[in-house]
């Protein structure tokens, strides 16, 4: 939502590019891309893998507590 698409006439010829519209940040649709395209590079298959950790065979795993001597002071 920091971009707006705008038409170009190069050569005669329309191109659309996108445009930063000053005073909004862009680093919300910047991750939300990454994270796209990283899902598309990892090629997971979410309802095979909500099927894995459903199943009896699934194992359980145990949650891994760090204190911090921080918060014991």
């Amino acid at each position: 939502m920091s971009e707006r698409r705008i038409v170009r006439y190069i050569r005669g010829q329309p191109t659309r590019a996108f445009e930063r519209i000053p005073g909004r940040r862009a680093e919300c649709l910047d991750a939300f891309t990454y994270s796209l395209a990283a899902r598309v590079l990892i090629n997971i298959d979410l309802d095979r893998r909500e099927t894995e950790l459903s199943s009896a065979a699934a194992p359980e795993s145990e949650m891994t507590v760090f204190k911090s001597a921080f918060l014991s002071r």
